[in-house]
């Protein structure tokens, strides 16, 4: 997504088209590894309003395992991924934000920008975002229903008079004459984890209970946040400490409102490691550090930040999201580009 300043008019931003959604999938043979024995790769090609019309050509696929997760837990998803489980590498930049506005209804927000290759070009316009609604039965229906095929596939091999639009199926033929069946080998996406296990010892029918993204009490801040005495500073912290893992803010929205206030926050600000060559005049090291842009929009950045905090915090209150979380934003004091370096900056260096 394009970085952009903020507008305080983004509290009741509408989508470019609303749509009435379901889960539907293909599963695809992608192609023959030959191992020994040879084995199969496996992906589940997505299908929902708007999908691209042709988008097992696009590298994108459904993560089945981050579906069954959005069905109990709103939040930021990729959803839609690449087959090999980094999602640029198919162009997608943004995660689907999954919101539960009540008891019936998922709802799928979808920036155009950060999702753009797996819509269809020929309905939406270049920027903003789609909305589907999914009656809820039907989607946690439909993902179970996904799992099931999905799960009986991976312990059943295929028979090989299937397999003929696969590639290496002719080399199989010439290598394997005897072979009636292939067995699957490995799901995508495959991000280098126990993914085949986990789906095999799931359980779709287990009765699970609703999850909010925090629980009730929570205390989350904005900011820009030194973390002890290292060279690095986090964004956004929970209960004073920073977020679990590699995470960042995005996992935790799920309105299109709040991921655009998060961006133009973010839009006046720039971090060490992405700065210019002219960023090792400054020492360099601070390569986790954010910096001010310009110091003349010091003022704009904190109400970027309160409006972000704002806006979260409406989204939270929302059925099944994160009810009794407090969301604000601290000022924290940011050294400007400019500023550091004004004579360099003032000959535009």
């Amino acid at each position: 997504m394009t970085l952009e300043k903020p507008s305080l008019s983004c509290h009741d931003i509408s989508p470019v088209m609303e749509l009435p959604s379901r889960i539907g999938w293909k599963f695809h043979y992608s192609e023959i590894i030959f191992d020994d024995p040879p084995y199969l790769i496996m992906e589940a090609w997505p299908d929902f309003s708007g999908c691209h019309p042709d988008i097992g050509r696009t590298g994108i696929v459904w993560d089945p395992l981050l579906l069954w997760k959005s069905i109990i837990r709103p939040g930021g998803y990729f959803l839609l991924t690449c087959s090999c489980d980094y999602p640029p590498d198919a162009g997608i930049e943004e995660m689907v934000l999954v919101s539960h506005p009540d008891d019936r209804t998922v709802i799928w927000e979808l920036d155009i920008k950060g999702l753009f290759p797996a819509l269809d070009k020929r309905i939406f316009p270049d920027e903003g975002f789609v909305r589907l609604v999914f009656n809820r039965d039907d989607y946690e229906t439909e993902i179970k229903s996904m799992l099931h095929e999905l799960r009986h596939r991976l312990v059943n091999p295929a028979p090989i008079a299937e397999l003929s639009d696969v590639n290496g199926f002719d080399h199989l033929i010439r290598l394997h004459p005897q072979l009636a069946a292939i067995a699957v080998g490995e799901f995508e996406p495959n991000g280098g984890c126990d993914e085949m296990d986990t789906l095999l010892g799931m359980d779709p029918e287990a009765a699970r209970s609703m999850q909010p993204i925090w629980p009730p009490g929570t205390v989350i801040e904005f900011g820009f946040f030194d973390r002890g005495g290292a060279r690095c500073q986090e964004v956004m912290i929970v209960d004073g400490l920073p977020l679990p893992g590699a995470n960042w803010p995005t996992r935790y929205l799920t309105r299109w409102s709040t991921l655009i206030a998060f961006c133009s926050w973010m839009a006046y600000v720039q971090r060490g490691h992405a700065m210019s060559a002219s960023w090792v005049e400054l020492g360099g090291q601070f390569n986790n550090t954010f910096f001010l842009t310009k110091g003349s929009d010091r003022e704009r950045c904190h109400e970027a930040g309160k409006v972000l905090a704002s806006l979260l915090q409406k989204s939270y209150e929302e059925s099944n999201a994160a009810q009794g979380v407090t969301v604000a934003y601290r000022k924290c004091y940011l050294p400007a580009i400019d500023e550091m370096m004004p004579a360099r900056a003032s000959q535009g260096e």
